[in-house]
């Protein structure tokens, strides 16, 4: 099997609904795919290993119960978040859209207390 050729094919793991849409005010279609790769996956513990070891497994709980959704000012990213209120955590998971138009699922990890502060003082959060 060719390692190269597995790291990049992609599996649909959930859709954008009407609702992430409505409250976001995006221009697309409803129920578009949201896509993962491998190579998603792989950097995503490189870049937030503890994060995805406690929380990787929740990814489609994530994005398909989030407590919020909010829309990344910059990049565009729908931002799925779920509070876990025991372990007092807001997990972000970023979805964005590629060059060839398709939506992948580009981090996981949890926000840093300040970044929830911020993201609360810019009414960023959206109830889901």
């Amino acid at each position: 099997m060719d390692f190269e050729k597995d790291l990049f094919k992609r599996q649909k793991i959930s859709k954008i609904t009407v609702r992430v849409i409505t409250l976001l005010s995006l221009n697309i279609l409803e129920d578009t795919p949201i896509y993962i790769t491998n190579n998603n996956i792989v950097q995503i513990k490189k870049k937030h290993p503890e994060d995805f070891a406690k929380y990787g497994n929740d990814l489609l709980e994530i994005i398909n119960e989030p407590t919020y959704i909010s829309l990344h000012p910059i990049n565009k990213s729908i931002e799925y978040i779920k509070v876990y209120k025991k372990e007092k955590d807001y997990v972000l998971v970023a979805v964005r859209v590629s060059y060839s138009g398709s939506y992948y699922v580009r981090t996981l990890f949890v926000m840093s207390n300040d970044k929830v502060y911020r993201y609360w003082l810019a009414g960023a959060f959206k109830a889901y």
